[in-house]
């Protein structure tokens, strides 16, 4: 069976594992080591890692074979398709109906690279139907159009602030003072805080 290996609210990766009858993960006739328990910090990588290189699992610390569920370190193992099921349910109607929109726009752009004979009219077709969406949606959704449009500007600043930064060493043909270098970043830090200070 299929689990989600958790940590921080974040997937650390999916693993193929069976439980025995004491909770424990085991994958491929080796128990899942949570490097983050007590009794893993306590003991040391090194001694753990001379215990499993032995096989020796019943050698083990307390706590350092990871559990399925929510363990003492905050490491979090659950089946796949309970989780799948949970973020099904955390899809707010706002998201579902802006993934379909978001599903149009791909479709047509899908299409229009494509040697379709349909590769013109077919993606005018689905992005003015997906325009006609978005716009219905900013209406029905206005606090999460708002989000979303500060959420732009935002990844918009932090780009000019990556280019600003880059603009002090870039030189294609070597025809930029250092003046000139700096002005550059001047002007893209000038913006990129000036979209900051919008979006406060």
């Amino acid at each position: 069976m299929i689990y989600m290996v958790i940590r921080d609210g974040k997937i650390q990766t999916q693993v193929n594992a069976t439980i025995n009858n004491t909770g424990e993960v085991w994958c491929g006739g080796c128990p899942m080591i949570d490097s983050k328990s007590t009794g893993y910090t306590t003991a040391g990588e090194a001694a753990i890692r001379a215990i499993c290189k032995n096989h020796k699992y019943d050698q083990l610390p307390v706590g350092v074979i990871a559990h399925i569920g929510v363990n003492p370190s905050g490491l979090r193992i659950v089946e796949q398709s309970v989780y799948l099921a949970e973020r099904a349910a955390e899809i707010t109607p706002a998201q579902k109906e802006r993934a379909e929109i978001n599903n149009l726009y791909y479709r047509a752009k899908k299409i229009q690279d494509s040697s379709s004979e349909d590769n013109v009219s077919g993606p005018m077709i689905l992005r003015g139907r997906a325009d006609k969406m978005y716009a219905d949606w900013c209406k029905k959704y206005p606090a999460d159009a708002a989000q979303e449009q500060k959420d732009k500007m935002k990844r918009k600043a932090e780009n000019l602030r990556d280019m600003a930064r880059g603009a002090l060493t870039y030189d294609c043909d070597g025809s930029l003072s250092q003046a000139d270098q700096q002005k550059r970043h001047d002007a893209m830090m000038n913006q990129a805080e000036e979209i900051e200070a919008a979006i406060k």
